[in-house]
């Protein structure tokens, strides 16, 4: 009887030591499982991190991008604004010409614009545009200033004729008058 329930005994600590084994596995298999998750999140955290940085890193590149665009605008701009200082102060000087300062005017105009116009940039339509209206505006006032003369001396062209006839028509009075008092005197004595 004894030996029947060796066998017996034999095949319940066989699956005595089956059910260990199992559960070990399971246990095992189990960590394996939690220490897998654990991994995934450290890897997904890390992933978030490298995205987050790139992120960031990226943002202070367009920051110092945008700041270095900005910077160079206002010197691009400082730059036009001086170049287009540098030619209208030429063309106040134009403006203001008399007849025999304007070709030499002119001239340093055309210099000027050849070297500093098209540091213009975006004002450069504008200032072009000055330019040309500049030598207008000195040859139309050198016009006006000679029309002005020509009748300042039309003017006293015509006081002095006027002068010269009011003289004369003074001395015909006065010797038309001298002559009335020579004939009444005469007249006087012959009473």
């Amino acid at each position: 009887g004894q030996q029947m329930a060796q066998p017996y005994q034999q095949q319940q600590d066989y699956a005595r030591q089956q059910q260990q084994l199992q559960q070990q596995q399971m246990r095992a298999a189990h960590e394996q499982q939690q220490q897998l998750r654990k991994q995934q999140e450290q890897q997904e955290a890390m992933r978030k991190a490298q995205i987050q940085k790139m992120q960031m890193e990226e943002m202070n590149r367009k920051r110092m991008e945008e700041q270095k665009r900005l910077a160079e605008q206002k010197q691009r701009e400082f730059a036009e604004s001086r170049a287009a200082q540098v030619i209208r102060a030429v063309v106040a000087r134009v403006k203001v010409a008399k007849e025999e300062t304007l070709p030499q005017l002119q001239k340093e105009l055309f210099e000027i614009m050849q070297k500093e116009l098209v540091k213009c940039g975006t004002q450069m339509g504008k200032v072009k545009e000055e330019c040309e209206k500049c030598v207008e505006i000195a040859k139309q006032n050198i016009e006006n200033l000679k029309q002005a003369k020509l009748k300042e001396e039309q003017r006293k062209v015509e006081m002095a004729k006027v002068h010269k006839e009011a003289v004369e028509k003074a001395d015909k009075l006065v010797l038309e008058f001298s002559e009335k008092v020579e004939a009444a005197e005469a007249a006087v004595e012959n009473l």
